[in-house]
């Protein structure tokens, strides 16, 4: 988990960019979060997803998905 001074370090680098590289850096970063939430539900146990109202199968389907895909 980043901590409030990375999260602003970042902001202000990413304020520095010109905006095509801002906007793919942008990308870059929502890409990575995608893959980081698709490995971490792929590891919940099946009653943690039964908490959250999922199956195995919608695990699958999503974790099957590119990284650019929502």
């Amino acid at each position: 988990m980043m901590t409030i001074q990375a999260i602003n370090t970042s902001l202000r680098r990413e304020s520095r960019l010109p905006a095509p590289v801002g906007a793919v850096w942008s990308y870059v970063g929502t890409w990575r979060n995608r893959m980081r939430q698709r490995h971490d539900l792929r590891e919940l146990d099946t009653r943690q997803l039964r908490d959250i109202g999922l199956s195995r199968s919608n695990v699958e389907v999503e974790c099957s998905k590119p990284f650019w895909r929502a």
